[in-house]
């Protein structure tokens, strides 16, 4: 799930392209900046949002916290992949033995809302009920935007 809540750090510079209104600001990582029109936001998806991902099967550019579901139930190349039965990651079916070998094999830890796909590291939720989230989607979304973009060691897109 995605917070779309536009993020208020950018105040009132509002531009109309054709019909499209434009508040320059990412839907997944908050980012503002004044290229972020229609052209420049795709820029900043396809290569930038530390939220989103290529998918090293056929290229389509999703959320990480998604990636396993998208590898399992989407992908083109959705064959290759089956499901682990202890964390319900995406592992390559032909490498099942190898990854049941591994320190990640391990199932999520309790209070867990997920684990990441790139350091699977669990991802525990970490932001206090009195950050101004209204749902607990949007508590869920802040605690994956915080690690996605501050801590995951195995994120390409905040390592540049």
């Amino acid at each position: 799930h995605v917070d779309r809540q536009v993020q208020p750090d950018f105040d009132a510079k509002m531009r109309t392209s054709g019909s499209e209104l434009w508040d320059y600001t990412c839907q997944f990582c908050g980012l503002t900046n004044p290229e972020f029109d229609e052209h420049g936001l795709d820029l900043h998806y396809w290569r930038d949002c530390p939220m989103l991902v290529s998918c090293r099967e056929c290229e389509q550019v999703i959320e990480v916290q998604g990636l396993s579901e998208h590898l399992l139930s989407e992908c083109p190349n959705r064959e290759l992949y089956s499901a682990c039965p202890v964390t319900g990651e995406a592992v390559k079916s032909h490498q099942q033995s190898a990854w049941k070998r591994s320190p990640f094999f391990t199932p999520l830890r309790e209070g867990a809302i997920g684990r990441c796909p790139l350091c699977h590291v669990d991802i525990m939720s970490s932001v206090p009920d009195d950050s101004g989230a209204r749902t607990e989607t949007e508590l869920e979304d802040g605690t994956w935007r915080d690690h996605l973009m501050r801590a995951c060691p195995r994120n390409e897109r905040t390592m540049r």
